[in-house]
């Protein structure tokens, strides 16, 4: 199972590990209820399913059910129950290896998207406390974890304290900027150099936020002075704009960055003549509670509502839902909120971790009577064909699915499998093979069909069938 990207799909249980099967031409393992079409990603990450060693399966063979939300989005949630230390998510990183990271405050745990592992004070013994503040991955791949008693740094799977680090250099944030320095906010600026934290001599402001534009590194104090390091300058504000208001989360998107400011969002960027120029963003539909920038060069909120929108920088462009259903109780309190490819994340201060991410399971033709069939197998050629318990049903488009075969032609037999050659079709059933002529007519496209007919096989149950040079 590849994990590097740790990409989910509709998960609502995930209760076994892979085992592969012996390789068989043959089997029936299992009845599907419906199709549903399945778009894998790079990894089956969180793959909804469950087992159940039902009456039909057989010898190595898994009976398999699957669960489906049949939802334009899936979401899950994960406590203490389920493996998190603590109930309080404050902070999270996914690493170089595509597993996320979780920050809460009795210990640190990594999830691999069945399991968290823990990691405290009792079993890494360079965490001397296991009070998490923040989590980054840095461009190398290396992660640094923040706790209550200094900084420790995870490279190549050792876990290292970071010298000059304590208690009194409680971290705000870090960033890393195009050079590869590595940036940490608190009760001052500081950075990395080698493995020992340096303060930072042009900047002795604590700091509230930080984030990087490529090299510009800016800063937020906890007076509202807004603060850009760029080739080797640094450049101060204090704007109006934000110098009464809240400031709840600070995120970068390509040249700008974002403040979260009373629940609506600004933007700040650099001017043609080195200013620090704020605009004010279209207001979201509801206040926003925290913000993130994702690699697809847009701006994602978290509003009190709920919901989860979106916006394209730098386009002119309006707010978008996402479309996520209601269920974070933002009575909760969201501490963390994380954006990777098509997954969100959220951290909360008394509901542990939610995960949120796009259905790619697609129930076909659930308007119509065929999303009641229990589909047993498949067959495609130029098209695709279904046997169910309702006869064999061919593919039209993904709202429609034609009978073309009933159970009255079968004897009210269930077909198990079904076949298409040239000359014939063949439907395996659970008492006999049925075959019938195909023959073309002389001025039409549309194939002719006899009458089904069956086969010596009467008393047979035909599970699959394969054809080769045309040969049953």
């Amino acid at each position: 199972m590849n994990l590097t990207s740790l990409h989910l799909l509709d998960s609502v249980t995930a209760t076994y590990a892979p085992q592969r099967p012996k390789v068989r031409r043959s089997t029936k393992t299992g009845r599907i209820k419906g199709l549903f079409a399945l778009v894998l990603s790079s990894a089956l990450w969180g793959t909804s399913f469950s087992v159940d060693a039902g009456e039909s399966a057989q010898g190595s063979y898994r009976h398999e059910q699957w669960s489906v939300s049949n939802a334009s989005n899936v979401n899950r949630h994960w406590n203490v129950s389920a493996g998190l230390p603590q109930i309080s998510v404050r902070t999270m990183s996914r690493d170089a290896e595509g597993m996320l990271w979780v920050g809460t405050e009795t210990g640190l745990a990594r999830f691999d998207g069945r399991q968290f592992e823990v990691f405290n004070s009792l079993n890494t013994p360079a965490m001397q406390s296991n009070w998490i503040d923040e989590i980054f991955t840095d461009l190398k791949g290396r992660l640094w974890i923040a706790t209550a008693d200094g900084i420790v740094v995870r490279e190549a799977n050792r876990f290292t304290p970071v010298n000059n680090s304590d208690a009194s250099t409680r971290v705000t944030g870090f960033a890393e900027t195009q050079d590869g320095t590595l940036w940490v906010g608190g009760n001052r600026l500081r950075w990395i150099t080698g493995d020992a934290l340096q303060a930072a001599p042009f900047h002795d402001e604590p700091v509230q936020y930080l984030a990087t534009t490529g090299r510009e590194l800016w800063l937020l104090s906890e007076r509202r002075q807004l603060s850009v390091f760029t080739n080797g300058e640094l450049l101060t504000s204090t704007p109006t704009a934000i110098a009464d208001t809240t400031i709840s989360a600070m995120t970068a998107v390509d040249n700008a960055i974002y403040l979260l400011a009373d629940g609506q969002i600004v933007s700040a960027q650099l001017g043609a003549k080195g200013e620090i120029d704020l605009q004010p963003l279209p207001p979201l539909p509801s206040p926003g509670v925290a913000i993130v920038g994702t690699r697809q060069h847009s701006l994602m909120a978290l509003t009190e509502g709920g919901e989860v929108y979106e916006i394209a920088v730098g386009q002119g462009s309006d707010w978008q839902v996402k479309g996520l259903p209601k269920t974070i109780p933002l009575e909760e309190r969201v501490l963390a909120f994380m954006v990777d490819q098509d997954q969100i994340w959220i951290g909360t201060m008394t509901g542990g971790l939610h995960g949120f991410w796009p259905s790619h399971v697609l129930h076909e033709a659930d308007a119509t009577d065929f999303k009641d069939a229990k589909v047993w197998s498949f067959f495609a050629d130029q098209e695709i064909y279904a046997a169910t318990d309702d006869g064999i049903f061919r593919r039209i488009s993904p709202s429609r699915w034609d009978q073309i075969i009933a159970p009255e032609a079968l004897e009210g037999n269930i077909a198990y499998s079904y076949l298409r050659s040239n000359s014939a079709e063949w439907v395996g059933t659970r008492r006999g093979l049925y075959r019938r002529a195909l023959s073309p007519p002389l001025q039409s496209n549309q194939v002719v069909a006899s009458a089904l007919l069956q086969t010596p096989l009467s008393q047979q149950q035909i599970n699959t069938l394969v054809l080769i040079a045309e040969q049953l």
